[in-house]
């Protein structure tokens, strides 16, 4: 019976993830803390069972899954072919029908090996028995953990991961017109969750505008509120229009209809809340919303817990995620109900 799994949190999150495993699967047994950020956990039921509960709560500050197949202690010698062993001993999970990736991560290992060549070494040896590999979209993931002086291996559905990355450690390029981290925060949301973004944005709070940048890329036009500058990158932009006035103010002089309405301003969450709350008639009815749910250090579950509730009051909560580019914060999305 496949029943354990390894969850990825960020460091000092482990236990307020592990209370979402047992919000999930109320005993599990023989919890194991491999490394920060990375907690080994034995359920109690069958790792399909826990799955499909995972569809119903879904947590928020988990932020990766791998299902574990094959725990072995980890040999210097051959260090692929060994993974490859393991890999083919349980080849029955992997669909021949779906396309694959290999993600593995290298924690606290003795051994030099890079997660490139255990990446590539599995990938050829799969590719020759006919497996249809897509590192950029997979279906199907071949997870591999190698921490300490063990390998843990498993196989499963890309969605089931919650992220399409290791361990959910997503990255981007920083380009040369890079404004700042918060792009990544976006762009992170947009590719995680899959979301559609219409056609027209509103960024409340967008100083200095990385996500007003990031709406630009993916919308026709961009409405930037706040009254301080924006970054001079984005001055002659035609798809933006900048209002140099505070969310209030521009809620007082528009009757414009948004497809997507973002906020990602540093501000205490009830008041920001409030702000999306006001924002709601000028959302299109299949339109979305994108906000950050500043934290304080202490709980943070009760806090994004408590901030839910608010807004399924008002809208209705698609997703809720500590995303890899989030820091003390929460990235929710959300509709009209």
């Amino acid at each position: 019976m496949i029943n354990k799994i390894i969850f990825t949190s960020e460091n000092g999150d482990e236990q307020i993830s592990l209370n979402e495993i047992k919000n999930i699967t109320p005993k599990p047994k023989n919890v194991e803390f491999l490394a920060k950020g990375i907690c080994l956990v034995e359920l109690d039921e069958e790792y399909s069972n826990f799955m499909k509960k995972l569809q119903f709560k879904k947590p928020v500050f988990i932020r990766h899954i791998m299902p574990v197949f094959s725990q072995d202690f980890l040999s210097p010698i051959n260090i692929i072919e060994q993974i490859y062993t393991i890999v083919n001993n349980n080849i029955g999970f992997l669909d021949k029908n779906l396309k694959f990736s290999v993600q593995s991560r290298v924690v606290n290992c003795e051994f030099f090996i890079k997660t490139f060549d255990i990446n590539k070494g599995i990938t050829e040896k799969l590719i020759e028995n006919l497996y249809i590999e897509d590192y950029k979209n997979p279906e199907q993931i071949i997870s591999v953990l190698i921490c300490s002086d063990k390998i843990y291996i498993g196989i499963s559905l890309k969605n089931d991961n919650l992220s399409s990355w290791s361990g959910g450690n997503i990255r981007f390029e920083k380009k040369e017109d890079f404004i700042s981290r918060a792009e990544f925060k976006l762009l992170e949301a947009i590719q995680t969750f899959e979301l559609k973004l219409g056609k027209n944005a509103l960024d409340l709070g967008a100083a200095p505008g990385g996500w007003t940048k990031v709406l630009s890329e993916y919308c026709n036009s961009v409405v930037a509120v706040d009254p301080a500058e924006l970054d001079k990158s984005l001055i002659d932009n035609p798809k933006i229009i900048h209002e140099k006035i505070t969310a209030q103010e521009f809620f007082r002089k528009t009757d414009a209809i948004f497809d997507i309405i973002t906020n990602d301003m540093k501000m205490e969450v009830n008041e920001s809340l409030d702000i999306m709350i006001e924002a709601k008639k000028f959302l299109a009815d299949d339109g979305i919303c994108i906000m950050t749910l500043k934290l304080s250090q202490k709980k943070q579950q009760k806090q994004v817990y408590k901030a839910i509730d608010v807004i399924n009051k008002y809208f209705r909560v698609l997703h809720a995620r500590k995303l890899f580019h989030n820091r003390c914060e929460a990235t929710v999305v959300f509709c009209k109900k």
